[in-house]
């Protein structure tokens, strides 16, 4: 007999390094406005890749753990999600710094 034909399954799978601003606690972003705006390439560039599975740098920040534990790695929405989250904490952060 014939094995039996599978189909062929391409998944595109991002690797995003950090995407946290984290630093000194004397830093400011907002004093480096090249910094700053680099950094929101950065998340912009995240943001438009498409990708079915992504892998971080910190997996608890794309929920890499909870999907492998619910069976699939796959979400179409995890760049976007990442990004997203990733834009809030900075946003947080330099409301933090205004106020300082």
């Amino acid at each position: 007999p014939l094995p039996a034909l599978r189909a062929e399954v391409h998944q595109r799978i991002v690797f995003a390094d950090s995407l946290n601003p984290v630093s000194e606690p004397s830093y400011r972003f907002s004093d480096h406005p090249a910094y700053l705006k680099a950094f929101r390439q950065s998340i912009a560039k995240v943001r438009a890749l498409d990708c079915d599975i992504l892998v971080s740098a910190h997996p608890d920040f794309s929920d890499l753990f909870d999907k492998a534990a619910a069976g699939s790695l796959v979400d179409a929405n995890g760049c976007r999600n990442y990004a997203d989250a990733a834009e809030a904490r900075l946003n947080k952060r330099l409301t933090v710094e205004a106020v300082k």
